[in-house]
């Protein structure tokens, strides 16, 4: 979807650049603008997976930690259901 708003982005300022500046320049900008482009998106392709790897990776231990918590809870309910049988 990003690349996709991107690439409409570019084209639209490659128009306006074809129709507001001299041939030479608007040639010059055609031929430079997919490169400065596609390094941009590159870039922020590779800073959002970070962004997103991080983000996994604190969601999978607080995930892990609640199974934590959730199974020692209840091996200590099971623990005083024994102790409570013993003194019986």
């Amino acid at each position: 979807m990003v690349r996709g708003v991107v690439y409409l982005a570019e084209a639209a300022a490659r128009v306006i650049i074809i129709e507001t500046t001299s041939t030479g320049t608007a040639l010059t900008v055609s031929k430079v603008m997919p490169y400065v482009v596609g390094a941009a998106l590159a870039g922020w392709m590779v800073a959002y997976g970070r962004r997103a790897k991080r983000e996994g990776e604190r969601l999978a231990a607080e995930a892990q930690a609640a199974e934590a918590r959730t199974a020692g809870a209840g091996a200590r309910a099971v623990g005083a259901e024994i102790t409570a049988g013993a003194a019986v």
